[in-house]
């Protein structure tokens, strides 16, 4: 499932620095919390574009018992916009503890502990950059 509010294909061309928030919610919620990220991506008040893992299992997922949602920006340089994502998902009720990841990462196959460059605190507005360690 995805959504784009008439923005460039994330993985095209043109990607080179665009990234994405992994927003892991309960597989029993995935409609749900993809209804309001699709809603709110469409409107323009998210990022470039959005998608979200379907129900059906999946042999790379850590847990059968969330799914990913990822939410993209356009330049995972530009701070501003990438905290901006955020606080839009902190107001949309995401509480967790989500990571932004570049698309470059995800390219060269880099998963896992470590992948993450943002990190925000459970409930945070911020986050932490991980790219100085």
């Amino acid at each position: 499932m995805s959504a784009r509010p008439g923005h460039p294909d994330p993985g095209g061309a043109d990607g080179a620095r665009t990234g994405k928030w992994l927003v892991f919610v309960p597989a029993r919620h995935l409609d749900r919390w993809w209804e309001r990220i699709r809603l709110a991506t469409e409107q323009g008040r998210l990022g470039i574009s959005a998608k979200a893992a379907t129900a059906l299992p999946n042999e790379l997922a850590g847990s059968q018992r969330t799914k990913l949602i990822c939410v993209y920006t356009r330049d995972w340089q530009d701070r501003d916009d990438v905290r901006r994502v955020l606080q839009e998902l902190r107001d949309l009720g995401v509480t967790s503890r989500p990571s932004y990841k570049t698309d470059q990462a995800t390219a060269s196959g880099v998963y896992g502990t470590g992948s993450a460059m943002y990190v925000s605190q459970p409930g945070s507005q911020d986050f932490d950059d991980r790219s100085r360690r």
